[in-house]
């Protein structure tokens, strides 16, 4: 099945072929939320056009080199460093957990809300051009510790302010966050699998001394500093 082309340069992969690329780990295979609970919600629009404190998280398209069939993409969530270089899993650059080795073709789109709404003004889209990952990731793929990778994209974004970190203590208690575009979640109306960003708060207690994470996320964990400003804060494999 082909992609559905918008233009020469903007195409939306058909989301029949879509999933979501999870590491298999501890038994856990689709994604999901951890416990009874899912208090995750849809993201609220003033956060999420220029200026907005989501901006700089990006939904990805991604073709890896051993993908079922030609039109099978992967589908996670990044987030801006740079106007040009965004942060994911490692597993989206390399994965070991379907046999689908290493990533080929990447789309990125920020303000992305669904492929019916891609005339909106708010929406940018990139293809990427670099991708690199650790050598810790690629040596083994139990490294959580190193599951991280790397895109630049083949142009800079516009109007992007990308997530401040901050260093993380050993331990505390904050409101954190995870947002990004989960694949088990869909448009109502279109079916299409991961079309909206959601966003899920909770004050959180955490001791890096004791933590093993239970299973890996492309979001990014976001500290809520104010209504308009986050840091991200790096608990990459904690997120749920």
């Amino acid at each position: 099945m082909g992609p559905n082309t918008i233009s020469s340069e903007l195409e939306i992969p058909d989301d029949k072929d879509n999933f979501a690329l999870l590491y298999r780990v501890s038994g856990y295979f689709d994604e999901s939320v951890i416990g009874s609970v899912d208090s995750r919600k849809l993201f609220a629009k003033e956060d999420f056009g220029p200026g907005g404190k989501y901006r700089s998280i990006v939904k990805l398209f991604l073709r890896l080199q051993n993908a079922v069939n030609q039109g099978s993409w992967t589908i996670a969530t990044g987030w801006l460093i740079t106007p040009d270089i965004l942060v994911t899993a490692g597993h989206c650059a390399f994965d070991r957990g379907y046999s689908q080795g290493k990533l080929n073709e990447i789309k990125a789109y920020v303000g992305y809300n669904g492929k019916t709404n891609i005339k909106d003004p708010k929406f940018q889209f990139r293809k990427g051009k670099r991708v690199t990952t650790t050598a810790g990731w690629l040596k083994s793929g139990n490294r959580r510790d190193a599951d991280i990778a790397l895109i630049q994209v083949d142009s800079p974004l516009k109007n992007i302010v990308p997530i401040a970190y901050t260093d993380t203590p050993a331990n505390g208690l904050a409101q954190l966050g995870i947002v990004g575009y989960p694949g088990d979640l869909r448009d109502s109306k279109t079916g299409e699998a991961g079309a909206h960003m959601y966003e899920s708060y909770e004050p959180t207690a955490w001791d890096l001394r004791r933590m093993n994470g239970r299973c890996w996320s492309a979001k990014p964990i976001l500290m809520e500093v104010s209504s308009t400003r986050l840091n991200v804060a790096p608990l990459a494999d904690q997120a749920q």
